[in-house]
């Protein structure tokens, strides 16, 4: 079949790939989101205390 990949793979080697994709997919999005927090909040000596 044209366009078609042939990987003879059993079923727990592609659920093995399966569920590290997923695995490091969440991670690389628990990283991204601490950093993300990380550099848009300021920091906590920036904010003054009883400015209220």
């Amino acid at each position: 079949m044209v366009g078609t990949a042939s990987l003879d793979m059993d079923p727990w080697t592609v659920g093995h790939a399966i569920a590290l994709t997923g695995f490091y997919a969440s991670a690389l999005l628990a990283v991204g989101g601490v950093l993300f927090r990380n550099i848009r909040l300021p920091h906590a000596d920036c904010i003054p205390v009883g400015s209220g």
